[in-house]
This record gives C-alpha cells, structure tokens and sequence, in this order.
C-alpha cells in the first residue's frame, strides 16, 4: 500500500523467492485515474519509486495490481458507515481517525467527504479486501511497462501482471463492515 522500494529489493536480493510469493500492490493507473479523472495517471505509489515497480515486473514474482481503476471511489457511507462509527473494534475507529487526519491535512485534488457521513476513499483497504475473498473483483491479465514518470502501461512488450479492474462494492463494503465491526 506504498512505493515497492522494499518489495524490490527483496526480489533482488531472493530471487529463489519467486515460485513461493504473491505480491498484491496498490498502485498503477490503467483507463482512469483518481475520481473525476477519465485517463490514466501516474499514482502516487508508482510515481515515488518507479524503478522498483520495473524491478518487479522484470523479477517474475506473481504481481496483482490493484489499480486506481477499482480503488478510486471505495467509499464507505450510509448504514455501513455508521456500523463503522459505532463500532468499538479498535481497528475501525483507528482506520477512520486515519482518514479524518488524511483529508484535513491533504492538499492536493482528493475528494473531500463529510467526516460525519462518510469514510473518504479508502484506497489502501482494497487489496486487502482482495485478499479476504477474490470473487469480488473482475481480474485481468495485462501486459504492463512502467515508465520514469512512474505511469503504467499496457504494453505488448511488457510484463505479466493480474490487475484489479472491477469491483463488487456492495460485497465489500458487506466485507469490511463485517470485519471491522467483530
């Protein structure tokens, strides 16, 4: 849920790992980028450290991006918010102390949410919902280069990636509520 820079290093360092490991990243931008854009962007995760997104996609380590494309407006509101809000798991309410701090200190394009209502586009927490059940989200196998600037691109020349490209917000929002109200 950040720049790869360790994550590359450890491909380098134990490229044995490779058959053994799945590595399940947010970041990359494949049609759309953050809400309200209708075209890729470089994201904030690629664009600090592209090189070791390069040094991943060339390391042959399984990679599953979970793209701007499906994490962009993974918000949480209505009764599911307010489960989250009431709820006394330490977790949620860390989460959305988390949130509340992002969006009254961030000053660039985000979409700001009325704290009260709604939980702000939760990015980071879809991979992990990825990995509490993969039938929520539509996968595609794409061929991705990164460049300098750290966008992504499909690329016939470019290397294996499983990426994120739908999601069933119902079911997931369902998912983290679950989880995060236990």
């Amino acid at each position: 849920i950040g720049p790869l820079t360790n994550l590359a290093e450890l491909a380098v360092r134990f490229p044995e790992l490779k058959d053994k490991c799945r590595i399940v990243w947010l970041g990359g931008s494949i049609y759309q980028g953050y809400l309200n854009q209708t075209a890729a962007t470089n994201d904030f995760n690629t664009a600090q450290d592209p090189a070791a997104l390069d040094v991943l996609l060339q390391s042959g380590f399984k990679l599953v991006l979970a793209p701007l494309d499906v994490c962009r407006d993974f918000v949480i509101e209505g009764d599911n918010f307010a489960a989250l809000k009431a709820s006394l798991n330490p977790y949620a309410q860390n989460a959305l102390a988390f949130y509340r701090e992002w969006h009254g200190r961030y000053h660039g394009g985000a979409i700001k949410y009325d704290p009260d209502t709604a939980s702000g586009i939760l990015y980071d927490l879809v991979p992990f919902v990825y990995l509490t059940d993969e039938t929520l989200f539509l996968k595609k196998s794409l061929s991705i280069v990164c460049d300098k600037n750290g966008y992504t691109r499909i690329d016939p020349a470019g290397f294996p990636v499983d990426s994120l490209m739908r999601i069933d917000k119902d079911a997931a929002l369902s998912v983290v509520t679950r989880v995060f109200t236990a």
